[in-house]
């Protein structure tokens, strides 16, 4: 049977526990932010892209018109040899019965 602790002591022993791990999270919330400052750092300028889509001058782009005839389905091509069917009444070379 276990004795239960001490009102004073159970008190000290919680706040001890509390006051570690809010250093540890501390230490981690410290590390992940200077980790990613030191990536942040270490990593290249990002390269000027080819087209600058922040250029106002440039007069803005049109959709291209679309007919009628353009829209309409696919024709569909049927298939040149009909699936074997699955009944049984295929002739057979295989010697079965």
């Amino acid at each position: 049977m276990t004795q239960p602790f001490h009102p004073a002591a159970r008190d000290a022993g919680v706040a001890k526990v509390s006051i570690i791990t809010a250093a540890v999270v501390a230490a981690a919330t410290a590390g992940t932010v200077g980790l990613g400052a030191v990536i942040a750092v270490a990593a290249p300028p990002p390269k000027p892209s080819k087209v600058d889509f922040a250029d106002k001058n440039r007069p803005p782009s049109k959709p291209p018109v679309v007919d009628k005839q353009d829209r309409q389905a696919p024709q569909l091509q049927p298939p040149e040899e009909n699936p074997e069917s699955s009944s049984g009444d295929e002739q057979t070379t295989s010697g079965g019965t």
